[in-house]
């Protein structure tokens, strides 16, 4: 259901993993040279650009592999389009989608011009089947507000690809970012009272910190500091795993290296525009 119905496979063969793992040293080296000029939309833009590149050189077992963990990179494009929904703005939900790997259904549900509360009932009735929480988003957002309709959207659809890989480096992969989401959410809650709230997620989430992720855990109130520290964590992580592991855990090293890379570029431009607090108190992938 999940790759079926959310995520677009790749049109092409793809090449052997061999191949593609000798293609990413080179292009690793280019990734991590510098941000790109023009701040954080160029940066997601350029993350757009490469996943896509990425997205064609895959076989279809090992893009069937990857697929939950994909998802994941999929999660703010889609976030931005219920945004620029709400907004009313016909451009930004262009901008967001014309370089998405999700399903065509699903780039449908977000393209058409509708009411904002109708779009959400039919994304609602499209995700349902993957996770029961998703079944109410309008109800979510009308009585808790976008921070909780965006928490829902992202805890409904990790937990969807969890259930994809029991065990595994993509399983390990998702709890680790399921964490991570999870403890920010907490460290939010607490800096800003009442504006974020999600008691689903933090049931169903909890224990995470005793699986792979249990190094996961930390005790700054700065969420910003927080953060900083668990993408540390999962980037050594997952570095080790690259020297050490197998393919698809280089694949995943690689996806996440460009992910903060781009997320790098657009914090800091972001900080530049906003100040540090205000970008902090945010809900960001």
């Amino acid at each position: 259901m999940l790759l079926d119905e959310l995520l677009r496979p790749p049109r092409g063969a793809g090449f052997p993993i061999d191949y593609l793992l000798a293609r990413l040293s080179n292009r690793r080296a280019d990734r991590l040279s510098s941000c790109p000029d023009g701040g954080g939309r160029y940066a997601r833009r350029e993350l757009d650009m490469e996943l896509d590149w990425f997205h064609r050189q895959l076989a279809p077992e090992p893009w069937r592999k990857l697929a939950p963990a994909l998802l994941f990179f999929e999660l703010p494009g889609l976030l931005a389009a219920l945004r620029y929904h709400e907004a009313g703005d016909r451009h930004g939900i262009r901008a967001c989608l014309e370089s998405s790997r999700l399903h065509r259904t699903v780039l449908e549900i977000l393209g058409a011009e509708r009411p904002w509360p109708e779009t959400l009932n039919k994304l609602g009735k499209k995700l349902a089947p993957l996770d029961r929480s998703l079944a109410g988003l309008e109800r979510v957002r009308r009585d808790r507000g976008r921070a909780a309709l965006e928490l829902t959207i992202e805890a409904g659809l990790l937990t969807a690809g969890r259930r994809e890989h029991p065990t595994g480096p993509v399983r390990d992969f998702i709890d680790q970012v399921a964490a991570r989401q999870e403890l920010l959410r907490r460290a939010k809650a607490e800096r800003w009272p009442g504006k974020l709230s999600h008691p689903r997620q933090a049931g169903q989430l909890r224990g995470l910190r005793q699986r792979r992720s249990g190094n996961l855990s930390g005790n700054e109130s700065d969420p910003a500091a927080l953060d900083h520290r668990l993408l540390t964590i999962m980037a050594r992580d997952w570095q080790n795993r690259r020297r050490t592991t197998g393919r698809l855990e280089q694949l995943l090293d690689y996806l996440w290296t460009c992910y903060l890379i781009a997320r790098d570029c657009g914090v800091r431009h972001l900080t530049e525009l906003l100040g540090k607090e205000r970008v902090a108190e945010e809900v960001i992938l």
